[in-house]
This record gives C-alpha cells, structure tokens and sequence, in this order.
C-alpha cells in the first residue's frame, strides 16, 4: 500500500480548488481536514498535517490538506526539512494534499522550494499539477473553461436569480456590455447552460453607473441600474440626491461610519486615539473610507473636541434613512434596492428589511 500525495501549486485558486476536488473524488476521501498556515514559518501547521495525515478515516480516506505549505516553510531551515520530511515519510495508506497558491507576479518564476517538494512528491508517487490564471491571450478560454465548470454546480442553487459577469465593470462610457469580449464569451456559456435564467454582463448594468446630482440632471431616464453613493453627502445634499432619484434599480450604495467606543478602547491605546481623524496615521491604517471625523467636524463648525460625538453611529443612520426613504417614495421610480451599510466595527443601525413599501430599523449594540 502506498500514500496518497498531491502537489497543487499556481496563482488560479479556482484551478487548484478543481485539481483538489478531483483527488478527493479520486482516492474516495469521504473526510477532509484543512490546515491553513497562518504564520511564517508555521511548524504547528505542518505538525498537525502530519497528525491528521496519519488518521484513518471510519467510512473512507481521510485526506489532510494543507494550504500554503511555503509560507509554513518559511525561511526557516528547520521548518523547511520538516515540510520535506512531512512528504517523505508520510506513512503507507496516508493520504495529503499541499496546495500553494502564490501571488500571479511569482507563477511563471516558482520558487526554488517548490522544485524540492515537487521531485519528493515524485519520489513518493504522488501527483504534482500547477494551475496558472490565464495570459491576456488565453482569458476567453479560460473564462469558458472555469463557467462550462461551474454553472452546471450552481444551476440550481435557490438562491440564484441572476447571472452576472461581475462587480462594476466600467469603461470610459459606463458599465461594460455584452460587447466586452470576455463577457460575451460568459454570456454565451450562460445561454447554453442555463437558457432560463437572466443574465446582466456587469452590475450596475447602467446605461449610467453613479448614483449622483449631476448625473441624474444630465440624463433622468438613464439610470436604469445604478450604484452609490457610499458616503454621507452632508446634511442637506443628502437628502437633496435621496428625493431626486430617478433610478430603476438601485444596486447599491451605503453609507460610511466609525466603530463604537468599547471596540475603540479595546484596538487602540489611549495615547493614540487622538485624533481621531486621518491625520492620524493608526486611523488612516484601520479604516480611512468609514473615517467620518471631517464630516462631523465639519457639520459642528469643528468644535468637537472628545471622541464620544465623534462615533455616534447616527450620522451613518440619518444618511441611509434618508436614501431608502428616497427609493421608496411612491413618486419615485425605483423597484428595488440593495444596501451596504458600512459602519466599521460591531455598533450598527441594521436595516433589516424593505417590504411592502416599510424600511424596518434595528438598533443594536454588540459586546466588544
């Protein structure tokens, strides 16, 4: 009886992921286990893939995966030979898979580790498979190959309304059509795998893509599916772009904010909270999008001189009352909305539902 050992290794994370998929199917691996190192180096992952490597499963193979074996190598010598001897002595009837996926800049050059892993996996008569995302000349291929892949799997998922080429894909005239070649190509996959269902090459699908004054007074009727704003406009204009929407759909937006105190005292130490605005270079590294000190400085004539009023999450509230109330109002013609409320940290406004022309607000305070 011998091991069963798989190399994966490349910068397509789909492609590793099919290449695993098929070797647990193939060595009848009805149990997985999945260590991913954490550190660098990481010796307790590649310990514990030892450990699990070596278990025997009650109904089928027990298959040990560790993910990122390089980055638990290290530079450590020691841990280097430990990943090494992992595969070299990985008894009889084991079964391990060690699937590495680096960044795209590093796949064509792999690093000299990967050569000694490959040639012991070898030795062992394991399998070694490398996946790399695809060239500017390969994309429509690959992109056919991966959605032939997997539409069949999700298909049927009752979660699944729309097919959607991806996440606000714009051009200098807008979101991106059918006429984009890649999108095309997945359009075309769409239309013979699952003829029934609807199908939008990018959301928003435009014609306009934001969300914005100027754009709503330059062309009303062409904001059929539209994005943003995702940050408080200020206390008037807000409102002001809430009762001028003239959008179908609208996609997304949200509104920014900053974490509770408990969750403040907790991260940051006291010598560091202020200020509390981006000038101050932890803030700037925790989170300068939902930073909403300039705003609230501003709307108090820049008085505020303590951190409580800073974070009261109410600005956030305010700014996305007034947006779904905007979509919502009977003279509007919006048919539906998606929000992103974006407050950083775990003291937020919820807004749980849109139904029957009701916005239905939940306030809640989560321990730190």
């Amino acid at each position: 009886m011998s091991a069963s050992l798989l190399l994966a290794h490349g910068d397509d994370s789909f492609g590793l992921d099919q290449v695993l998929r098929a070797f647990a199917e193939r060595i009848g691996a009805d149990d997985r286990v999945e260590i991913v190192a954490l550190g660098s180096p990481d010796e307790g992952a590649i310990e514990r893939a030892a450990l699990e490597a070596g278990m025997v499963g009650m109904f089928g193979t027990h298959l040990a995966v560790l993910r990122q074996p390089l980055r638990a190598a290290g530079r450590s010598t020691t841990a280097t030979e430990r990943l090494l001897a992992l595969v070299r002595d990985l008894p009889d009837g084991a079964a391990l898979a060690l699937v590495d996926l680096r960044a795209s800049r590093d796949a064509t050059k792999p690093p000299a580790l990967i050569g000694k892993l490959e040639s012991a996996v070898v030795t062992r008569g394991g399998l070694v498979e490398q996946r790399n995302a695809p060239r500017r000349a390969e994309l429509q291929a690959w992109v056919r190959r991966h959605a032939e892949a997997i539409i069949p799997l999700r298909a049927h998922h009752p979660s699944l309304a729309i097919w959607c080429g991806g996440n606000e894909l714009e051009g200098p005239d807008g979101p991106l059509d059918d006429d984009a070649p890649v999108l095309g190509a997945l359009r075309e996959v769409v239309a013979r795998l699952d003829p029934d269902r609807a199908w939008l090459p990018t959301s928003p699908s435009g014609p306009r893509f934001h969300t914005r004054l100027d754009v709503i007074e330059a062309d009303p009727d062409g904001l059929h599916d539209v994005h943003g704003p995702w940050e408080h406009q200020g206390l008037a204009e807000q409102h002001a772009l809430a009762n001028a929407t003239s959008s179908l759909l609208h996609s997304e937006f949200g509104v920014e904010g900053m974490t509770n105190r408990a969750a403040h005292e907790a991260l940051i130490d006291e010598e560091r909270r202020w200020p509390a605005d981006r000038s101050n270079p932890v803030y700037e590294h925790l989170g300068a999008w939902g930073n909403t000190a300039p705003l609230v400085q501003e709307l108090t004539g820049g008085r505020l001189a303590d951190l409580a009023p800073l974070i009261n999450p109410f600005n956030a509230a305010d700014g996305t009352r007034a947006l779904l109330v905007g979509d919502l109002n009977p003279e509007s013609s919006v048919a539906g909305s998606d929000l992103d409320l974006w407050v950083y940290g775990l003291e937020t406004l919820a807004i749980t539902g849109i139904a029957a022309g009701a916005i239905v607000f939940r306030y809640r305070r989560v321990a730190a």
